[in-house]
């Protein structure tokens, strides 16, 4: 199961989301390199229109992008992040652009999945 998209993320993993990257990430590391990677390369707008400067990446294109984070154990929340992104593009909502400083074990799933930098566009 692959793709131009699912080739591409899993070469970018293959460099940035070593098992020992996991691992530290998920004891407590800094992921500002991993995040500003896959925000570099655009994997994180993904799914947004070009209008809105993402790849336009039809859903049906999704299943093997979602299946190379698994593979890599991914220990950031890029699939619920391309979904939320969506979702606030939709409503006209800014989001920030690197949930870099967010710390799983210090945050709830509230504040990583709706950052206090969201607000509605013209606020």
């Amino acid at each position: 199961m692959h793709n131009t998209y699912s080739d591409a993320l899993d070469a970018l993993l293959r460099d940035h989301c070593q098992p020992a990257t996991v691992r530290a990430i998920e004891q407590g590391a800094d992921a500002a390199a991993l995040w500003q990677a896959l925000l570099e390369s655009g994997f994180a707008d993904c799914l947004l229109p070009e209008s809105a400067n993402g790849a336009g990446l039809p859903l049906s294109d999704l299943a093997p992008v979602l299946y190379v984070l698994g593979r890599h154990a991914m220990p950031l929340p890029l699939a619920q992040t391309l979904f939320a992104r969506v979702l606030l593009n939709a409503h006209a909502w800014r989001y920030p652009p690197s949930p870099s400083r967010w710390r799983a074990s210090t945050m709830t799933a509230r504040q990583r999945l709706l950052p206090m930098a969201a607000t509605p566009a013209g606020s």
